[in-house]
């Protein structure tokens, strides 16, 4: 089980043309054909990973959500923890740790990282808007069933310090010019 973090853009986008965009951000640019997600998706758009990793799982993206997820990241972790004979407490406090300040340069960097993208793939002329989707899959990219809960429109230049690791899990974000 893993967190992807997938993007639609329209299917007017010249793909090849923004693929630099893509490279200069470390991102996989790769067109995916899962059946549940185009069902719910603009007709018109293109389904895209940028996962150039195993994973998407130590992104800043949704990280707010993944604290609500404790039991599934650090699930090995916490059984070994209690085998040892730590106290919850104990428990509680080594996770607060590894969410506060362990990888605060990191999440800095992938946060600016993905800001950065976002706002230049909007910029480009024939593409205006992102369509953003994370999910932890439990099945492959294009087999998952994803029901996506809800839709919402946020402008680029909205975007705050905090706006992305506030995303949630399973939720289409289309930022917009």
């Amino acid at each position: 089980m893993c967190q992807y973090i997938t993007l639609t853009l329209p299917k007017d986008t010249d793909l090849e043309y923004i693929k630099p965009v893509f490279e200069k951000y470390g991102l996989a640019q790769k067109v995916i054909y899962n059946q549940f997600v185009e069902e719910q998706i603009r007709k018109k758009d293109y389904y895209i990973s940028t996962t150039s990793n195993m994973c998407d799982c130590g992104s800043i993206v949704a990280s707010n959500s993944k604290k609500l997820s404790t039991d599934l990241k650090f699930k090995s972790d916490i059984q070994r923890m209690k085998r040892k004979g730590w106290s919850d407490t104990k428990i509680n406090r080594w996770i607060e740790q590894k969410h506060n300040g362990v990888r605060d340069k990191e999440l800095l960097e992938d946060n600016n990282r993905w800001t950065s993208f976002i706002q230049e793939i909007t910029s480009e002329k024939q593409v205006g808007r992102v369509g953003i989707l994370i999910h932890w899959y439990f099945l492959g990219l294009e087999e998952e069933k994803i029901e996506i809960t809800e839709i919402q429109n946020i402008k680029v230049d909205a975007i705050t310090e905090d706006t992305l690791e506030k995303l949630d899990y399973d939720k289409m974000y289309y930022f917009l010019k």
